[in-house]
């Protein structure tokens, strides 16, 4: 399957989605923060806090959940309105080694979390990430898919 073709799933898996930013209740992100730091911050957040949706402020997520990378850019999104979700898929991506991951039936995705040994260090990545799919109403994407999302896959003819 052709890049393009992924990024289309994802999209078409986006519609109809509620995209209404989330905040937490006590902690402030900072946008100036690299993309890759705001998603290990979004995560490690999501241990303590809620995730809110900023129109309505229902409460979306409890704390100590795990969260998909639909919730994780819609809480970058809060901060830096012109991160797309293919933003947030590769720095995910580049952050591999830091951040584990397992699929939860309730919200039909693969979740996150910052995996943290028992010294407070960064363990690495589980091997099962690497091999996780995102469900995409029956059509899936394995995580290591999620490096390249955003570039543009050049064309035989583009190269010659």
């Amino acid at each position: 399957m052709k890049q393009e073709e992924k990024r289309e799933l994802v999209k078409k898996w986006m519609r109809g989605k509620n995209k209404q930013p989330l905040e937490f209740i006590n902690t402030v992100l900072n946008g100036a923060d690299s993309l890759d730091n705001l998603v290990l911050r979004v995560l490690l957040v999501c241990i303590s806090e809620p995730s809110i949706n900023s129109k309505s402020n229902a409460v979306e997520t409890r704390p100590s959940r795990r969260r998909s990378v639909f919730d994780i850019w819609r809480h970058i999104l809060y901060v830096k309105p012109d991160v797309d979700i293919f933003d947030t898929m590769e720095a995910m991506h580049r952050l591999r080694k830091r951040i584990c991951g397992s699929y939860c039936g309730n919200v039909e995705r693969t979740v996150f979390h910052v995996y943290i040994d028992s010294l407070s260090q960064f363990n690495g990545i589980r091997r099962g990430l690497r091999t996780l799919e995102f469900s995409n109403g029956g059509v899936y994407l394995r995580f290591t898919d999620w490096e390249k999302m955003k570039r543009k896959v050049r064309t035989k003819k583009e190269t010659v």
